[in-house]
């Protein structure tokens, strides 16, 4: 048994699976819509009043879950991209929370956008949200590097798909924190993380 709340966890799995869509999207693989919903909604959700209006509960992350939990394991080559894209977003994360004029930009911009979208999710406005993300997070001093077929990320359609990622990793991570995940943890939890996690599996399983 572990210790470690569902809440932590699925935000562990939820910056987890936005991670592994960042990889897929670089490298021009499909990606399902029922695991890019719940990351949409969350880059929405700038002051939510519980862990559901976040990401709309928790069956949306199921593929983070599984995810999280290989990251967690044994490492693979396949692995390793998501691996680096979790842990330079919590990097990022730690940095935003001590940049508060761009925290508020960010808040503020995002929620001017969700005003301006009738219909957010089923027509996600990627586009836009790369802009934000770019003259928001983009001007921090730690930066994310992805790496993928060059010729898609030159896309803007596709480069704005990854930033939206990027910045719903970000959100994740920054959750995550607030629910008292530490960078540490990843090491000295991992055993304890790990089954936290198969334990929010067998739930979704039989929900």
């Amino acid at each position: 048994m572990s210790d470690i709340p569902v809440e932590r966890t699925f935000a562990f799995a939820a910056l987890v699976q936005a991670a592994q869509l960042v990889d897929d999207i670089a490298f021009g693989r499909a990606v399902r819509t029922e695991h890019l919903a719940p990351l949409l909604r969350s880059v929405f959700a700038t002051n939510p009043e519980a862990f559901s209006d976040v990401y709309g509960g928790y069956t949306g992350l199921g593929l983070g879950v599984k995810r999280a939990q290989a990251v967690l394991g044994r490492a693979t080559p396949e692995l390793l991209p998501v691996t680096r894209y979790a842990l330079a977003a919590i990097d990022l994360a730690e940095k935003l929370r001590h940049e508060s004029a761009i925290t508020t930009q960010l808040t503020r911009e995002l929620d001017q956008l969700q005003a301006e979208q009738t219909i957010v999710l089923d027509e996600p406005p990627y586009l836009e949200i790369s802009r934000i993300y770019q003259h928001t997070l983009s001007t921090l001093q730690r930066r994310i590097q992805v790496k993928g077929v060059p010729e898609l990320l030159a896309q803007e359609a596709v480069a704005a798909q990854v930033r939206t990622m990027l910045l719903a990793a970000v959100r994740a991570a920054w959750l995550w924190r607030q629910l008292g995940g530490r960078r540490w943890h990843l090491v000295f939890l991992r055993t304890n993380m790990r089954a936290a996690l198969a334990a929010v599996e067998a739930q979704l399983i039989r929900h």
